[in-house]
């Protein structure tokens, strides 16, 4: 995975310096993203309305590209690829006028853990433009996608069971991005960015298989990304300046 991302940033930032304004200041930024992440699923049926509320962390490898033109006008394209979990970690449910909540602990809690790939662009204003140090801030919109899996042993009245889930979210994003480098060689340099976002639209599925000594079985559900919850991306990495 490491080596097919190198090859994917060496082509983009090959064809972003062929093809930027040689006025415009061009940031090439490669390292590595840590994504603080909160996702609700929701579901309606039988006239309950239920809330699956998730608390995820994960670790990106990251290839971010910053332009800035002469007049301070900035955008940027942000690719990550890496490792995330998500947990459940509260349930609310609606029904009758009535709200419940409770808070899922035990094996319900367990992570799933899975690849994770997220894309992501900008547009904005660099308030700092100077030769030795850029500052931009952005609006952002963002498409992301997760996969993760999970399993668990269980003993239920005598009878052993194999548990394996799976899950599975395609998710926008919209929200409000920090962008800062500075310049320490003649092109190399240092980056630093915080994402600020939230939930916008999406889905996701999740699938159980349970495996008994003499039986198994299958069902899969699927919810809407509820939109809402807080996320932040902490980013930094090598930066090169042109």
């Amino acid at each position: 995975m490491k080596k097919t991302l190198g090859i994917v940033a060496a082509l983009l930032m090959c064809a972003g310096i062929a093809f930027a304004d040689e006025e415009d200041r061009s940031i090439h930024s490669i390292g590595f993203s840590v994504p603080v992440m909160n996702q609700t699923w929701y579901d309606s049926s039988n006239g309950i309305e239920t809330y699956n509320k998730f608390n995820g962390a994960g670790f990106d490898f990251m290839y971010h590209h910053l332009t800035v033109t002469p007049g301070n006008f900035s955008k940027f394209i942000n690719c990550e690829i890496g490792y995330a979990a998500l947990w459940l970690d509260e349930v609310e449910t609606k029904a009758n006028g009535s709200t419940s909540t409770y808070s899922v602990s035990g094996d319900a809690a367990k992570a799933f853990g899975g690849l994770i790939q997220k894309y992501s662009f900008g547009i904005g204003g660099a308030p700092v433009n100077s030769d030795r140090f850029i500052l931009a801030l952005h609006g952002t919109f963002g498409v992301n996608g997760w996969f993760g899996t999970r399993n668990y042993n269980y003993t239920k009245s005598g009878v052993k069971y194999d548990e394996e889930d799976w899950a599975f979210s395609l998710w926008t994003t919209i929200g409000f991005n920090v962008d800062a480098a500075v310049r320490l060689g003649d092109h190399v340099g240092l980056f630093a960015g915080t994402n600020f976002y939230t939930n916008l639209i999406g889905f996701s599925v999740r699938g159980t298989e349970t495996k008994t000594t003499s039986d198994s079985s299958k069902h899969s559900d699927g919810y809407a990304v509820y939109p809402g919850s807080f996320n932040v991306d902490f980013r930094f990495g090598v930066a090169f300046i042109y």
